[in-house]
């Protein structure tokens, strides 16, 4: 184990001699002493590789290989730098090499269920995996037999060395995902939930009430807790193409506006008259002083309760877009509900989880919602199209996922080519501690769809507003704000997913240790420092390169989704895991080992 300011290299040069190394580990690397001018180039897969200026004493710098040529006859000597020693933890990634029943899966994160608050070395608690795509069958030999089944998302316990794998099963006792979409979240069409998805980059329907209706159209905005709201924005029923007709006189002429703390007991607010749509006048402004849950407009019958309509038979009303402002900062967790909706299908979704938190005795998850997409590339005919929270209780250290609660949450935006998506981690920041401000952190990424980057974003909020995403604030790199696409990029080349934690001791002690898989589907594995929570962030930290890129099937086998659990590991020696896959469904039905997480200890070798 190679410690700060330990010896890892001393070689003779003669002059001009050009030399490669193999230090047989990716290592930090420290003071270089030799008595000529060096030109010291490093590699991390020994193919590729880049100019070190030495005069830096290789500070922030990791290689696997190292290229030295000399102007002289020298001696050289390399030493280790501050940063991590990777070793393999074979005995954690055995637990996961199951041939029966759940047989491999990726997605993975930890979650402690006896502790609310995790911190370092809890090992000894109930630890909840939670796990992505799943294969789910039996094995013979190496290769999987039929039927094997591929579910969206499993669990297992875990305690002192222990681990129990949970495959929902269904009626008929074949294999379910634990978590699938309610209709309500699958449902795509004219209807209601679409008034308040603003990402400007998604062709969303107009809501439209059925045909006819026999009562008053309804439409009830939950804004998930009590919230002040001072204007009303709406934006009439209108969409393209209208094939020459004027489709606008669709839209709400007169609105009754009634108000609820309970959605039981509704009074009367306002009353309100819209002018159509137009590109004159897209906007209806509607000044509140509302302090309430639920918000409620009404479309009276009886009345032309519409612009006229298409025809004498065309009797529905519909609106585009409704704008819920606080002060001057825009509402963005509220859930739609209407009593007539015209016309809607039931989508092939199903989730991929992200990370969850628990509070008090409540487990919530937030995935997010993935959608078949036949004009995807072929083995990618998927797409991201909202994120949810799941929310289940805990009971004898075990969560109920029978009775989970799940809803649309605003934690997803495709807007201007940019796509942004939370939490790909959480860090819970109460407890007793200094640095402890009472907030839980969300950390996703903004994905930079033409360039092809994705950016490290954050926001917050207390733990007890968790059912009310209102109260999420992100940072814009001064302050916290409402609007995650004002979320300013705090870190470049993360993962989809990936993890935060407080450093506890050694060098870096009361910084922030960020671990990710560099570029999301790349063979490296990366840390960054952060000065605190909002950064600012190191540049990236190559420190490991996935042996199963190499040693697997080579072209093929990849890794991805790097992260550690902090929980799991002590201050000095930090539990990661990463996943592997491989592009050839044919590989991982022949071969089972591929695909499951595979764990590393990241020793920090300082030495305070």
């Amino acid at each position: 184990m190679f410690e700060h300011n330990s010896l890892i290299l001393e070689i003779n040069l003669n002059k001009n001699e050009e030399k490669t190394i193999d230090l047989k580990q990716m290592l930090p690397l420290g003071k270089l002493e030799c008595e000529s001018n060096l030109l010291v180039e490093k590699s991390y897969d020994g193919l590729n590789f880049t100019k070190i200026d030495i005069k830096d004493d290789f500070l922030d710098q990791t290689a696997r290989f190292l290229k030295l040529t000399s102007e002289f006859n020298t001696n050289v000597k390399i030493y280790a730098g501050l940063g991590y020693i990777i070793s393999h933890e074979d005995k954690m990634t055995d637990l996961f090499t199951n041939c029966n029943g759940w047989g491999g899966a990726d997605g993975i994160y930890s979650f402690n269920l006896e502790k609310e608050k995790e911190t370092y070395d809890q090992k000894d608690d109930t630890t909840l995996f939670v796990f992505g795509d799943t294969f789910a069958g039996a094995t013979e030999g190496l290769r999987r037999l039929e039927p094997t089944a591929m579910v969206n998302n499993t669990l297992a316990y875990y305690k002192q060395g222990k681990i129990d794998f949970v495959v929902n099963r269904g009626d008929t006792e074949n294999y379910i995902s634990l978590f699938e979409p309610n209709e309500a979240i699958r449902q795509r069409g004219y209807i209601a939930s679409n008034l308040v998805r603003y990402s400007s980059d998604i062709v969303y329907h107009p809501y439209i009430s059925a045909l006819n209706p026999q009562e008053d159209v309804e439409v009830t905005f939950d804004l998930h807790g009590k919230n002040i709201v001072n204007k009303i924005e709406i934006e009439n029923y209108h969409e393209e193409p209208d094939f020459g007709l004027d489709q606008a006189k669709r839209g709400a002429k007169r609105i009754d506006i009634y108000v609820s703390g309970n959605d039981e007991d509704f009074y009367f607010y306002k009353q309100i008259e819209l002018d159509k749509y137009s590109l004159n006048n897209p906007i209806y402004i509607i000044d509140v002083n509302i302090f309430s849950r639920y918000i409620k407009f009404v479309s009276p019958l009886g009345e032309d309760f519409n612009q006229g309509g298409l025809n004498k038979l065309d009797k529905v009303v519909g609106l585009k877009k409704v704008f819920f402002f606080n002060e001057k900062e825009q509402l963005f967790d509220i859930s739609v509900s209407a009593n007539s909706e015209a016309n809607y299908k039931l989508a092939n979704a199903w989730y991929w989880l992200q990370d969850g938190i628990r509070h008090l005795d409540d487990f919530y998850i937030f995935p997010t919602v993935v959608e078949e997409d036949l004009n995807g590339l072929v083995g990618f005919e998927f797409k991201i199209s909202g994120t949810c929270m799941i929310k289940c209780k805990i009971k004898n250290q075990k969560i109920d996922f029978n009775n989970a609660f799940m809803r649309e949450v605003p934690l997803f935006n495709l807007s201007n080519n940019k796509e942004y998506i939370l939490p790909a981690a959480i860090y819970n920041n109460n407890g007793e501690d200094e640095k402890a401000d009472g907030y839980v952190y969300f950390y996703g990424y903004y994905n930079d769809r033409p360039k092809f980057m994705r950016s490290l974003i954050v926001g917050r909020i207390k733990p007890e507003n968790l059912d009310n995403l209102n109260e999420l604030r992100y940072f814009d790199g001064e302050s916290w704000v409402k609007d995650m696409t004002k979320a300013a990029p705090l870190l470049d080349h993360i993962s989809c997913e990936m993890s935060i934690q407080l450093i506890s001791e050694g060098e870096n002690a009361g910084k922030y240790l960020a671990v990710f898989q560099y570029d999301v589907n790349g063979p490296y594995l990366a840390y960054a420092i952060g000065e605190s929570l909002t950064g600012p962030f190191s540049e990236p930290r190559i420190i490991y390169r996935a042996k199963e890129v190499d040693e697997m099937y080579n072209g093929t086998t990849y890794a991805y989704n790097a992260k550690s659990h902090l929980h799991l590991s002590s201050p000095r020696d930090i539990l990661v895991s990463y996943n592997v896959n491989d592009t050839s469904m044919e590989n991982n039905k022949k071969d089972y080992t591929i695909y499951h997480p595979r764990f590393l200890n990241f020793h920090d070798n300082s030495n305070d």
